[in-house]
């Protein structure tokens, strides 16, 4: 279910070492709706790597805990064309 079970990625990186500093918080009763949980790769744009996360909404859930088929998985994408205009804004 979960990309990144039992691995326990570093989400921080620096010429000092690497940590697990970034957190994702919710409510226990909330947990049955995240479908996937993933700490993506290191990039040059920040010393953060970043968390790809995908939730069912609250009302695809059914009363006994169990995730909707219906539910969508939604993913914001780094276009990576943007890279030079980002840098230039810095």
């Amino acid at each position: 279910m979960h990309e990144d079970l039992n691995i326990g990625e570093f989400t921080f990186h620096s010429h000092r070492g690497s940590s697990l500093v970034d957190y994702l918080l919710l409510e226990p009763k909330d947990i049955i709706l995240i479908s996937n949980f993933k700490i993506l790769q290191p990039n040059e744009l920040s010393d953060h790597s970043g968390i790809l996360l995908s939730l069912a909404s609250r009302h695809a859930a059914d009363q006994e805990g169990n995730k909707s088929e219906a539910a969508n998985d939604f993913k914001i994408k780094w276009d990576d064309s943007k890279i030079d205009p980002f840098k230039n804004v810095l």
